[in-house]
Parts: C-alpha cells; sequence; structure tokens
C-alpha cells in the first residue's frame, strides 16, 4: 500500500484521477477489513466485510446531507465524510470489501487463525 501511496504522489498522467480515485476506495475498504480482522480475530470475515460495506456507505449516503459550508470546508469534515457524493462509489466500496474479505480469510486460513479455531480453543 505504501509503493501505491508513493506512486500515486510521484504519476501525473493519462488515467491518474481516475484510477487512483477507484484505487483509493478500494484500498481503503481493505485497510479497513484487515485491521478489524487483526484487531477482533474471533469475529467472523463475513460480517466483517458486511459491515465495513454498510458503515462506509452510510457515510457516503451522508454526504448528501446539505451540512453547513463552515463545516464541510474543514479538513477533519473531509478527510472523515468525503466531498462528493457518486453512485459508483458504491460499486467500488463492494469490490474493496469483497477483496478485503477473500484476502483476510485466505491470511487466516495460511496463518491458522479463524474464528471456528479460536472458539474450539475456547472450549478446550
Amino acid at each position: 500500500m505504501v509503493a501505491l501511496g508513493i506512486s500515486k504522489t510521484v504519476y501525473g498522467g493519462w488515467g491518474y484521477a481516475s484510477a487512483f480515485g477507484i484505487l483509493g476506495d478500494v484500498l481503503y475498504k481493505m485497510a479497513w477489513i484487515w485491521f478489524v480482522g487483526a484487531w477482533r480475530v474471533h469475529w467472523r470475515v463475513k460480517w466483517i466485510a458486511i459491515s465495513t460495506f454498510l458503515i462506509t456507505s452510510l457515510i457516503e449516503i451522508s454526504q448528501l446531507i446539505p451540512f453547513p459550508e463552515t463545516w464541510i470546508s474543514q479538513l477533519w469534515w473531509r478527510l472523515l465524510l468525503g466531498t462528493h457524493f457518486s453512485w459508483l462509489d458504491f460499486v467500488y466500496y463492494a469490490v474493496g470489501c469483497l477483496l478485503g474479505g477473500l484476502s483476510l480469510n485466505w491470511l487466516r486460513q495460511r496463518s491458522g487463525v479463524s474464528a471456528r479455531a479460536i472458539d474450539r480453543a475456547a472450549y478446550r
């Protein structure tokens, strides 16, 4: 992810805005899924991905609310809620949550950590 972030600052050519906007949406959702999956190991991957999609979709929908301009002009507000609403973002959110869920599931299987394994270990 760091390499992609650095390449975003270096590259400014054809397709820059759309490619990095889409990539940012996808990677942001994947990062949240990985963070929650590492923080709450006993939670099922499916529910982490679904809840991430729902929460970020609610944030996207909240951009339709006409908040005061003084709030919207502040950096913390733009970082929290974004700058504009787009229906197409929901597709990118779904792709990011799907890829994040699949990759978290794969990582858990490779490492032997899963919600079921933790449940079984708790009852021994």
